[in-house]
């Protein structure tokens, strides 16, 4: 059987007729580069140097369409080699065969470059360049990418990708090489299965970020582009079967690149994408992609392609028939020494193992035998258990998963044992209670509990300190506190009781004295008197009510207020926002001191109408604001020579809770001071 010709060989020509096709400005993607060299043969585009992406050469090059893919990328040859116009709405109008003059921008492409077109005219009509013959090693190295290629081979195996795009492997000599579809697939994929095809397409290949072709294959439009040179045989069962010993001496050496046919019996059902298959005292692997019912026992005979597996031959892409049904096959008992060399690949066997630990992914352990380890994988559809130290004789398929080499020679590594069903595993003895597990947890309980006692023994002791440190912290507290009431009783009755005697006597005497200038003097210093007293009840005040350093800051600031409040009859309020968290006694001592002397300043420099003192508070922060609506003045005539020791008091406790004290006045527009505290530093400070 053979297909019609590929159809973009045809020839048709205009009599030179140009038609411009489109006219379009060049992508923002790439710049030209003012004063470079024209390029005008394909491969100088396809193989400019890559340094500046966005600075490329302009090109002015006439080529022929070789390939259109459905995204609109359209692939150009000339005599030097190929390259494309990146894809756009105008290449989906394009033919194979059309001769063109491109007029663009280079552009990097993913492997080699291409052109971003500002203009495309058609020049004509007429064959496609003649494809080049490739094998699969030259499709790898990239030499040919984007040139149409024509390759030959045995059609192996055909797979629906999707709706409308399908793969085809092809068995050449010199290895496998894959043909994708981009729409149209056969619907009959037998017909190119074991036959002998030329494919006429596209060389491309799968590129990564590095520009290297990881996968390379050969794109096709439509099945078309496939002529059959000779078809598969009509009865394909009906050739010579090929013996399973040969097979496995001579697969990679089979000068044919054709199916062969071989009989035997099976060892399994389909298992793992595949099953087993014995003749005489040998089995292979036998790879096939349908799933027909099939048990061990059957007689087979399988239709597939010659390859290596991991250690040993096999048959892949096959199909297969049942002939016959027999008796399962019994397994052969094989030794850890059996496993090593490989030579039961393939073979269904029997081995006695001890079970190491389970396998964390799917129904599987890992085996041991005589210091050979292995994994065991059960039936996918069956739940099976062993612990740990079991002893376990299974009955399997084993294979050789992965190989070194020494000199000439290939070692196994790695192997699997397939179970078929539950019963191929059989219990002999189960682990002794005290394994290594349980005892490794029992030894990591009693260092537990020897840790949690230490642990409890340093608390208890952390504990006892503390509760003794808070006696003595107590103890020294009361002594303090008796002492601050003795001096401020000292105080009360010795220095205020004379303040309060000579106040009296000033009074009267005031009234007596006929001279002004004297009169003066004694008014000055019944003010001075004045002020000592109130700062000899403040210190009194402070000596006898230290507890408010414990209390509340609200609470203890409004003690501050109601004291101060019966010195004068201006407002003085306090408000609170935010819930307001235990402060150090230090730091609590400090906000009491700077709250007084802002108020004290307030109600004798400022005459205001009312004195608030503000707290607001986040988890993070502390703001403390004590404002007035009296005068105000200018802060930058403010000076300590002028004496105002007060606002540089207010200044030197604030930096001792590490932060600043804000002053803002304005005159007529009142005064208000404040500070922030930063609550876990002020914690880690003063703890």
């Amino acid at each position: 059987m053979r297909l019609p010709p590929f159809p973009i060989l045809f020839s048709l020509c205009l009599g030179g007729m140009v038609t411009t096709v489109i006219a379009q400005q060049p992508s923002s993607a790439s710049k030209p580069t003012a004063g470079a060299q024209i390029l005008r043969r394909a491969n100088d585009v396809a193989r400019y140097p890559e340094t500046d992406p966005e600075l490329q050469p302009p090109v002015e090059i006439e080529a022929t369409v070789t390939f259109v893919d459905p995204g609109g990328t359209v692939f150009l040859q000339d005599e030097s080699g190929a390259t494309f116009i990146r894809n756009s709405k105008f290449g989906l109008t394009m033919r194979p065969g059309m001769r063109l003059r491109i007029k663009g921008t280079r552009v990097p492409g993913l492997y080699i470059g291409g052109i971003a077109q500002n203009t495309v005219d058609v020049l004509g009509e007429g064959p496609v360049p003649t494809p080049v013959k490739v094998t699969p090693d030259e499709l790898a190295d990239g030499r040919y990418h984007y040139r149409l290629v024509e390759l030959q081979g045995v059609g192996r195996s055909m797979e629906i990708t999707g709706e409308n795009t399908a793969s085809l492997r092809l068995n050449t000599r010199s290895g496998l090489a894959e043909v994708r579809f981009d729409q149209n697939p056969p619907e009959d994929t037998h017909e190119f299965v074991d036959a002998e095809l030329k494919v006429v397409g596209l060389a491309a290949g799968a590129i990564n970020d590095r520009r290297q072709l990881v996968r390379p294959y050969i794109r096709v439009a439509d099945v078309r582009a496939i002529t059959i040179e000779m078809g598969p045989p009509a009865d394909p069962f009906a050739q010579e079967p090929v013996s399973v010993a040969a097979l496995l001496a001579a697969a990679n050496r089979n000068p044919d690149i054709h199916r062969v046919k071989v009989k035997g019996t099976a060892l399994s059902g389909i298992l793992g994408g595949g099953f087993y298959l014995r003749e005489g005292r040998k089995s292979l692997f036998v790879h096939t992609p349908y799933t027909e019912p099939l048990q061990p026992g059957d007689e087979v005979e399988a239709l597939g392609f010659p390859q290596m597996g991991n250690f040993s031959a096999m048959l892949a892409d096959a199909v297969f028939r049942v002939t016959a049904s027999g008796e399962p096959p019994s397994p052969t008992a094989v030794t850890a020494k059996e496993l090593a060399n490989g030579s039961c690949d393939s073979e269904l066997v029997v081995v006695t193992a001890g079970i190491l630990q389970r396998s964390v992914i799917g129904n599987a352990w890992v085996a041991e035998v005589e210091n050979i380890s292995f994994r065991v994988i059960g039936p996918p559809d069956v739940a099976m258990d062993f612990e740990p130290g079991s002893r376990v004789q299974f009955t399997g398929l084993c294979r050789v998963n992965a190989t070194r080499s020494e000199g000439y020679r290939t070692f196994p590594t790695a192997y699997e044992l397939r179970l078929r069903s539950a019963g191929d595993a059989l219990l002999l003895t189960a682990p002794p209670w005290w394994s290594a597990a349980r005892l490794t947890l029992a030894l990591a309980g009693v260092a537990g509990a020897g840790l949690l006692v230490a642990a409890w023994a340093g608390l208890l002791k952390r504990q006892v300190n503390r509760q003794l440190g808070l006696l003595q912290l107590k103890t020294q507290q009361e002594a303090v506190l008796e002492e601050r009431q003795r001096i401020a009783r000292e105080f009360h009755d010795t220095l205020e009781q004379e303040l309060a005697g000579l106040s009296l006597r000033l009074d009267a005497a005031t009234p007596r004295v006929a001279d002004d200038k004297a009169r003066q003097l004694l008014e000055q210093q019944r003010k001075l008197l004045s002020r000592l007293q109130t700062e000899t009840r403040d210190f009194v005040w402070d000596l006898r009510d230290a507890s408010r350093n414990e209390v509340p800051l609200p609470e203890a600031l409004q003690g501050l207020v109601d004291h101060l409040q019966t010195t004068t009859a201006i407002p003085l309020q306090v408000e609170v926002a935010g819930e307001i968290p235990p402060l150090p006694p230090l730091v609590q001592h400090h906000l009491l001191r700077i709250s007084r002397e802002a108020v004290n300043n307030a109600l004798k420099y400022a005459q205001p109408q009312k004195v608030v003192i503000k707290v607001e508070t986040d988890a993070q922060a502390l703001k403390l604001t004590v404002s007035d609506d009296g005068k105000g003045f200018d802060p930058s005539k403010m000076s300590v020579s002028g004496g105002h020791f007060g606002l540089q008091g207010m200044r030197e406790r604030s930096r001792k809770l590490h932060t600043e004290l804000s002053l803002q006045s304005t005159p007529g527009g009142g005064t208000s001071v404040g500070l922030t505290l930063a609550l876990p530093a002020l914690r880690a400070s003063f703890t």
